[in-house]
């Protein structure tokens, strides 16, 4: 990844970890989906769009006109295929190519999934720490940027 590319993704991800601190609270509730037999099925889970307007890390970069129900059991990847739109629009919004920003948005998704049940200061720290450990070889944030990130984590929610 270029120096310009680094700098672009660390904006993403920027603009994704603000989202998640102002919003202080998951995105989390029941959904409905088919099943393998055909049959529809309720399970709770992280929501691309939850109760009272919530949104998840990914769910925040794709637009109320571009969301639809159906992506609330798909991985970001899948969600984006759905939407394409929203794929080439946010990879020119952050003058990154559609495939690098995927990737991110996916390891955004599975770090913010995997964390998502409490939210707290030690929520938005794990979070970081997550995603920077995930993120390390293909991201390649400086310890400036490393250092910029977590200077937004709130002492309390």
């Amino acid at each position: 990844m270029t120096q310009a590319q680094q700098s672009n993704a660390f904006r993403f991800v920027s603009d994704t970890l603000d989202h998640l601190i102002k919003q202080g609270t998951c995105s989390y509730g029941e959904y409905t989906y088919t099943d393998h037999d055909g049959e529809p099925d309720t399970t709770e889970g992280c929501l691309y769009r939850g109760p009272n307007g919530t949104k998840c890390a990914v769910g925040f970069h794709i637009e109320d006109s571009e969301y639809l129900y159906d992506m609330e059991d798909k991985n970001a990847a899948d969600a984006f295929a759905m939407v394409p739109g929203a794929r080439l629009r946010l990879a020119a919004k952050y003058d990154l190519d559609a495939t690098t920003l995927e990737e991110i948005a996916c390891v955004l998704q599975t770090v913010h999934d995997s964390t998502a049940h409490s939210v707290s200061s030690e929520y938005h720290t794990r979070l970081l720490d997550a995603f920077l450990a995930m993120s390390h070889g293909s991201l390649g944030l400086t310890p400036e940027e490393k250092l910029t990130l977590a200077n937004r984590i709130p002492a309390t929610v």
